[in-house]
């Protein structure tokens, strides 16, 4: 474990999810390398995805964290929402009750969902390499941890395992070009 002052811990045992979750939470661009993902990752990645950038490596992730991280923002329940607004503006309307005016809702409609789109923004980015990659690293823009767990949750919590995490900033910046030597 961590001495007080030191950037560097390292981890052994069951409980490698904590510092592992919480450096994906606070980084605005996570490197991920971990050659198995599951779909119970794939979802919390998605879940913290708002705001960053996320880019993954990994030689044999499952099929269904595939199609979650592949999967786009649907526009069904955008559009579904659109037409009961509209249509109940315009029961409204034919009723002769009161109606805000068919311009106003769209409008409306239009600037919440730009600010729901703008805030839940993110980016994920997966690479399949040809070369099967042993490596777990997962790297943002302040620490790095590497070791043995797989960003599976056996291998986050169930598996005995062995990370290191640094925040030292030469060793974040060398983890960080491994990355992208791995990436390009």
């Amino acid at each position: 474990m961590a001495s007080p002052g030191n950037p560097n811990s390292y981890y052994i045992g069951q409980e490698c999810y904590k510092p592992v979750e919480k450096l994906i939470s606070d980084g605005k661009e996570v490197l991920i390398v971990s050659p198995y993902m599951d779909s119970y990752y794939a979802k919390f990645l998605i879940e913290k995805a708002s705001g960053r950038k996320i880019r993954i490596i990994s030689s044999s992730m499952d099929s269904e964290a595939m199609k979650i991280l592949k999967r786009k923002r649907p526009l069904g329940p955008l559009l579904a929402g659109l037409v009961i607004i509209l249509s109940l503006d315009y029961l409204a309307y034919t009723v002769g009750k009161f109606s805000f005016g068919f311009g106003f809702l769209s409008l409306l409609l239009v600037i919440s969902c730009l600010l729901i789109f703008k805030f839940k923004k993110y980016e994920v980015e997966v690479k399949i390499p040809r070369e099967f990659v042993h490596a777990k690293m997962y790297i943002n823009e302040r620490e790095a941890i590497h070791g043995s767990a797989n960003l599976t949750y056996n291998g986050m919590h169930k598996n005995v395992e062995h990370i290191e995490v640094t925040r030292e900033k030469e060793r974040v910046e060398k983890l960080r070009e491994e990355f992208f030597r791995l990436w390009n």
